[in-house]
């Protein structure tokens, strides 16, 4: 940075489109009052967290504008715009840092000019308040579509990951059922071959309950099926049939013991056996196929369900009376993988016959979003992590309670995190405005919000009106 010893000349403003309507004279005072400074490629004109000094005309260069630890820029700015102090601004420190990708030169008024320009000079005062709050306002509206953006990238992330085993599942069963179906040809042959009749076949199928079949049956234990499918191996071997560890295998499977089908065993000719128990194996195995295309399936569909709920896409704008739980739940699924990664348990402690609450839909599932989110961030590397949600009736309150086990939030930052572009995550993990958003939403739904954060329990407290 260097100070240039050298007067500003009258025409430097006629490339600010935001000062044209400035008389002249108070454009002569500006320039009086200012200093003209030159910046070198990648130097900071002001860096998060200094005091805000000045505000700056841009005459030359090009400015990057970072936010809330982002390594991508939030804003660039280009000669004839006006950043930095803002007239009658709270702000007294800089919640980001402008650096220049070119050399720069920059015309900076003092703060310290501030009450005189106020007080003599209106017309220049009225144009950087619009200027400024204009640059306030496009830079929020940029950040908060990028928060939402994120959220999406979140969400879809987490889809595609929960979409992905079930997809899988049948992917992998189409195949293997395409592969079983094509000898299907041969196996016929073969039953035709061996003259079974159709009454021998019938009874064998309703003596072994091939109709009723559970491929899913989960009641012996490990020592049982161990000793039924040792059971099946010697029987199997003792008949000379082919792929008796797989037959085997799939008859235990089904839980369908020897000692089960003995009795029809008994009743057909040995030489039938192999043939009858390679059938019964094979159904076995297209049941249990089938059973995981259905299931798959289910999980599938209910994605899509939860997806449907969380966006709310058959919904107006317009606030219902909904179960505040099922967006809670949505949520939940949408963001299951990240919960499964660092194997956090979900506990609820929800109240029966919960009302139904007067809310916006769409919009209340961006809360639970960030909050849960930002939770589920907080007990990264926890080796207990737990998320509790709770729901009851205070008055004409219905409380929604989401608490983490995390490390908290320090004391001296509780205040700060609603406000816009601040956060405690590492950088380029957060804009910073999404419990800014939060905060928005709950205003708009005339609810309150509060935060209670010590280690090993943070907690944020939502109440919504039970009344519309």
């Amino acid at each position: 940075m260097k100070v240039i010893d050298q007067a500003i000349e009258a025409h430097v403003w006629a490339g600010f489109e935001g000062l044209k309507e400035v008389p002249a004279a108070q454009l002569e005072w500006l320039g009086q009052a200012s200093r003209l400074v030159s910046f070198a490629a990648d130097e900071f004109l002001f860096q998060k967290g200094e005091p805000i000094a000045y505000t700056h005309f841009l005459v030359e260069g090009e400015l990057r504008l970072y936010v809330a630890g982002r390594t991508m820029p939030a804003s660039v700015l280009e000669a004839g715009e006006i950043t930095g102090a803002l007239p009658f601004s709270r702000a007294k420190v800089a919640i980001g840092s402008g650096q220049f990708a070119s050399k720069g030169l920059v015309i900076q008024l003092p703060v310290s000019e501030f009450p005189y320009m106020i007080q003599h000079h209106y017309e220049l005062t009225q144009a950087l308040v619009h200027q400024m709050t204009s640059r306030v306002r496009d830079l929020t509206s940029k950040m908060q579509q990028d928060e939402k953006m994120l959220a999406l990238g979140k969400l879809s992330a987490g889809l595609a990951h929960e979409l992905n085993n079930p997809a899988g599942a049948i992917r992998s069963t189409s195949k293997q059922l395409l592969k079983e179906w094509a000898s299907w040809p041969l196996f016929m042959e073969e039953l035709l071959d061996s003259g079974i009749s159709g009454a021998r076949w019938k009874k064998w199928s309703l003596d072994c309950g091939l109709q009723r079949l559970n491929v899913s049956a989960k009641g012996l234990g490990a020592l049982e099926r161990s000793q039924m499918e040792e059971d099946w191996l010697d029987y199997l071997d003792a008949l000379n049939v082919s792929d008796s560890e797989e037959l085997a295998a799939a008859l235990t499977d089904a839980e369908l013991g020897l000692k089960d089908i003995e009795p029809a065993l008994d009743e057909i000719p040995k030489e039938l056996s192999p043939l009858l128990l390679r059938w019964t194996g094979r159904w076995i195995s297209w049941v249990k196929q089938m059973d995981s295309l259905a299931d798959a399936s289910s999980r599938v569909s209910h994605l899509v369900g939860s997806v449907k709920e969380f966006t709310q896409m058959d919904r107006g704008q317009d606030k219902e009376w909904v179960p505040l739980r099922k967006g809670l739940e949505a949520t939940l699924v949408l963001l299951g993988h990240k919960l499964r990664e660092r194997s956090i348990q979900i506990f609820w402690d929800w109240m029966e016959d919960a009302p139904k609450v007067p809310v916006f839909p769409a919009r209340l599932n961006q809360v639970w979003t960030n909050i849960i989110d930002n939770a589920i961030d907080a007990l990264e590397g926890e080796k207990d992590a737990r998320l509790s949600i709770k729901g009851s009736v205070e008055g004409p309150w219905f409380i929604v309670e989401i608490t983490d086990n995390g490390p908290g939030i320090p004391k001296e930052l509780q205040a700060q995190i609603f406000d816009p572009f601040f956060t405690t995550k590492a950088q380029g993990k957060g804009t910073g405005l999404g419990l800014d958003m939060v905060r928005r939403i709950m205003e708009a739904h005339k609810a309150e919000m509060s935060l209670d954060s010590k280690p090993g329990n943070t907690s944020f407290r939502l109440s919504f009106p039970l009344s519309s």
